[in-house]
């Protein structure tokens, strides 16, 4: 007796049911439920903790409240004209023999640079 082609028939016909069950549990696994989806999406998320800054060692600009923009005829609003320096230190000498902690904040201060770097 030959037994090989009806085992070789029955693994043609069970190849197809095998194929469609790997891939309805292959969606199952990758694919989550789509009440499951809507439910995580739906939930609020908590918003997330303010970054804390420490002070930093050199003088920075201090912020004040904020002031009302004044209008003018037209009905347009003036541009400020307040200058906010970065908090980068790259070090200037100014002509009154201090040190800033940048161009900007010598500038600022309306104090001419004498050299790069801090005063001696």
């Amino acid at each position: 007796m030959n037994s090989s082609p009806p085992a070789k028939n029955t693994l043609l016909a069970a190849l197809p049911i095998l194929l469609l069950l790997i891939t309805l549990s292959s969606i199952l696994i990758f694919f989550p439920k789509s009440q499951d989806v809507g439910s995580k999406a739906s939930q609020p998320q908590p918003s997330p903790t303010p970054l804390q800054i420490s002070p930093s060692p050199s003088p920075s600009p201090k912020l004040s409240s904020p002031t009302p923009v004044p209008l003018s005829s037209g009905g347009k609003i003036e541009p400020a004209t307040e200058t906010v320096c970065v908090q980068l230190y790259n070090p200037v000498c100014g002509q009154n023999n201090q040190t800033y902690s940048n161009q900007c904040t010598a500038q600022k201060a309306n104090i001419d640079i004498a050299y790069l770097g801090e005063c001696l």
